[in-house]
């Protein structure tokens, strides 16, 4: 997230403005101009708002980027959540299929004498596709 500073620097540069150019415009100092966009210096909003002004912005234009910004890094962070929270639920379902699955086979081995080991590869195939069933 960018601060007031960055976003007045890069504004500068998006209008072809070098800090000279600005500073004029804006009626402060290019050395003001300077550290407030270095962070030198917290602007006033008389300053930040001349400078926004002296480039057809308002303040208001960073705030709303600004809002811009946090809600689309909460999006980025709930979408990340959402995608760890599916793996997670995949892999508790395809350990709670293998589980069940290894019951079935053990108790059809204890059925036909001990020969599940045999079956057990045809005995997952169908515990798996029956528990969507």
């Amino acid at each position: 997230m960018s601060s007031l500073g960055q976003w007045l620097k890069n504004e500068r540069k998006k209008h072809g403005l070098n800090l000279s150019d600005l500073a004029r415009k804006a009626g402060i100092s290019k050395s003001t101009v300077c550290r407030i966009e270095n962070e030198q210096v917290l602007a006033s909003f008389g300053s930040a708002g001349k400078m926004a002004e002296a480039m057809g912005l308002t303040l208001g234009d960073f705030f709303v980027r600004r809002n811009k910004e946090k809600e689309e890094k909460k999006m980025s962070y709930l979408e990340k959540l959402a995608e760890d929270n599916f793996q997670d639920g995949v892999l508790h379902e395809l350990k709670r299929i293998a589980v069940a699955t290894e019951k079935i086979a053990d108790a059809l081995g204890k059925q036909n004498g001990g020969a599940g080991v045999i079956d057990k590869g045809y005995v997952e195939a169908n515990g798996i596709a029956a528990e969507f069933i």
